[in-house]
């Protein structure tokens, strides 16, 4: 019996670290109170870099917005509907992109950049997916092309 009160014990013990291991600092979830005093439904997460994402709602929208771990704000974005998407970014994706079409839409906003993050597919044998960040007058300031979705597929099989 003292054996098995000792693993339970255990157990309990490295449930309790683990949960104390994962919570979400104090500074961040200060920063983010005080940014968004308005946010209800909130979920935390923490990605591989050691950030923390917060997905919450706030006047009727979904959001998420990135803290480093010490509470510094890294970025916040919402999906937005294509058709408020201006027409000098659908033409710099028509003439830098033939052939993708716009899966989704969001608007981005960190430190050093405000602006559309666009998930672009191309569609044929193999697709490709594609990230990209255009500022609110058409520059092109970045693009992460994406895993295949097909060779993943494959990989799996």
């Amino acid at each position: 019996m003292k054996k098995t009160s000792t693993i339970i014990g255990m157990v309990v013990l490295v449930a309790l670290i683990a949960a104390c291991a994962s919570k979400t600092p104090v500074a961040v979830t200060d920063a983010f109170n005080a940014m968004f005093p308005g946010a209800t439904d909130t979920e935390w997460m923490q990605e591989e870099d050691n950030s923390w994402e917060a997905e919450f709602e706030m006047e009727g929208m979904e959001y998420s917005a990135l803290f480093s771990a010490d509470g510094g704000w890294l970025e916040t974005e919402w999906e937005i509907d294509l058709e408020e998407l201006p027409d000098t970014v659908l033409k710099v994706i028509e003439l830098n992109y033939a052939g993708y079409e716009i899966e989704e839409a969001e608007w981005l906003e960190s430190p050093d950049f405000k602006g559309f993050e666009l998930e672009i597919i191309k569609g044929g044998e193999t697709e490709i997916e594609m990230e990209v960040r255009i500022t609110p007058n058409g520059k092109i300031v970045d693009e992460e092309v994406e895993e295949d979705s097909e060779e993943q597929d494959r990989d799996e099989d």
